[in-house]
């Protein structure tokens, strides 16, 4: 089954990546939660063809919105909690060529929207939920590896500098996390002097960063991280070896960022396989929630609450499901006392909606661009509008799109029908 792939060149090199990504062990308690909304996608075991949201321990979606996609990179997917945005970098056919691109999904209006790229993107992409800036470790086509920044509203990524590893240094997808109160970007680095974290602390649109070698547990293969704001600390998730035993285990612990030092707070043994990239952390409930396999075979959501360090197991809607994360808006508004004014302003109209032949937009701004997608991101027509003009779609199917207005000051999504 394809479930992710890229690495999207200059030279529209994209490699197909078949991943199975199923990696260890699990045990259960089953205990009260509250509501925990998620966002991900579907896979019919060939493409991608729903992202879908749902709230924990549900068997059916709240919302369904078929898409069709070649694959989605693992580790790419984020929840702007900012803006209310989901993000993941998705490949797509176009022109009997596979090109990569960045899905913008805004959760509160519904609507698509699919960008260009221009990174050849690596993996594990954390959002500020203060400012919204979206921070990923990328390579150029040397391999070099740097900090990448990507501005969801101006729709630009930024070098912020590069890492000086060695050869033998690699990192693994998905296994990053990211302090929106201090600014500080960690992920985990291998090579041969074991595994380690990096701690990058960015100011403004530079970094510095330092290597902290991880002690106290035997571990073994990918290492899955998430950061609680509230509780200013690194949680994992990572599988253990036993050398006695000959036995592996997953384990949920916490990380200290000065020390490296690995603190083990929980061993689970009745898991069959966990894809380590079907994790999240819902910041209201302070829980670690990943998709396992248990020793049934069957698919479950199992939920790790940090504060009371009990965990649960809830069933899930009856498809294979990928790249889930929390819509934690909520949250973010509350803590950082938010707005959304930079995509979802009020300030778009579009009348009539429905539209037949033709739709007038009011905006605040002056000479904007406009573009039409359909909702699989497609784009069916573009050009320039002022507000007040009329836009003519009597060449366009009926259907649902998405209007995104855009000038320098000025960057909005709405829906519009035309019937």
């Amino acid at each position: 089954m394809y479930i992710n792939q890229n690495q999207s060149s200059m030279k529209k090199k994209i490699a197909k990546i078949v991943f199975i990504g199923l990696t260890y062990l699990f045990s259960i308690q089953i205990n009260a939660q509250e509501e925990i909304k998620l966002i991900g996608f579907t896979s019919n075991g060939q493409t991608i063809d729903n992202l879908v949201k749902w709230n924990a321990g549900e068997t059916t979606y709240l919302e369904t919105n078929p898409v069709d996609y070649i694959g989605v990179l693992v580790g790419s997917s984020v929840y702007n909690s900012k803006i209310g945005e989901y993000y993941s970098r998705v490949l797509i056919s176009e022109n009997e060529d596979y090109i990569s691109k960045m899905l913008k999904y805004q959760t509160l209006n519904n609507s698509f929207l699919l960008t260009d790229v221009t990174s050849v993107y690596n993996g594990s992409a954390e959002v500020d939920m203060q400012t919204g800036l979206l921070y990923s470790y990328d390579g150029d086509l040397d391999n070099n590896i740097y900090l990448n920044r990507y501005d969801p509203v101006t729709q630009t990524s930024t070098n912020l500098g590069y890492y000086n590893f060695t050869e033998e240094v690699f990192f693994f997808p998905d296994s990053s996390c990211y302090d929106s109160d201090a600014g500080i970007y960690y992920f985990i680095v291998q090579g041969n002097e074991g595994k380690k974290l990096v701690k990058s602390t960015i100011t403004n649109d530079s970094f510095t960063y330092t290597l902290i070698p991880l002690l106290g547990e035997d571990i073994i293969g990918n290492i899955g991280l998430e950061y609680s704001n509230e509780e200013n600390t690194i949680h994992l998730i990572y599988p253990e070896f036993n050398s006695e035993t000959s036995t592996s285990t997953m384990n949920v612990g916490k990380l200290n960022p000065e020390t490296g030092e690995i603190t083990n707070l929980l061993n689970i043994a009745e898991i069959s396989a966990l894809q380590l990239f079907n994790r999240t952390y819902d910041q209201n409930t302070e829980t670690l929630v990943f998709i396992g396999v248990n020793l049934d075979n069957e698919q479950r959501l199992y939920l790790y609450n940090t504060i009371t360090n009990q965990i649960s197991n809830e069933s899930l809607p009856q498809n294979l499901l990928l790249e889930i994360e929390a819509d934690n808006y909520e949250y973010a508004q509350a803590r950082y006392a938010l707005g959304i004014t930079e995509v979802l302003s009020t300030s778009l109209s579009i009348l009539p909606n429905p539209a037949k032949d033709s739709f007038t937009v009011q905006f605040d701004g002056r000479d904007s661009e406009y573009e039409l997608f359909d909702l699989v991101g497609k784009s069916v027509q573009k050009g320039t509008v002022q507000s007040g003009q009329e836009i003519n779609v009597d060449q366009l199917n009926k259907g649902v799109y998405v209007l995104n207005i855009k000038s320098e000051s000025f960057n909005e999504n709405k829906k519009v029908v035309i019937q």
